[in-house]
């Protein structure tokens, strides 16, 4: 049982946007309901619209980075886990920023790209 837990915890640690998403989520919705509840309707000066353009851009960003994460993870699994490995940690560090950068930011781009064609 503690072996599966472990395996569990591993896997949400390796995989964080999995529940950072809805904590985050959670998180905003706890601090207007508690915010008006203690503070009283005028809690928040600016209107609820107002905040729509930096929580739609936080979530864009926080789901891209999974997107790409989980991107390098499907088309380059060795890459990945060379990246988690500690023979990752002996390579020079202007040469660990260009590999994993240059593939994350193809990824990254990628979708940027994608998304502006669809939306």
């Amino acid at each position: 049982m503690k072996e599966k837990l472990n395996s569990i915890l591993a896997w949400l640690k390796e995989f964080d946007f999995i529940w950072s998403i809805p904590v985050s989520f959670l998180g905003f919705y706890l601090f207007a309901y508690y915010g008006s509840a203690i503070f009283g309707d005028g809690f928040a000066f600016y209107p609820p619209s107002f905040f729509h353009a930096g929580i739609y851009a936080g979530l864009l960003v926080v789901l891209f980075n999974s997107f790409t994460q989980m991107g390098i993870y499907i088309n380059f699994p060795i890459l990945y886990k060379y990246y988690l490995q500690e023979g990752f940690e002996t390579l020079p560090t202007w040469l660990k920023a260009l590999i994993f950068s240059s593939v994350y930011l193809f990824f990254f781009s990628s979708l940027l790209v994608l998304w502006s064609q669809i939306v």
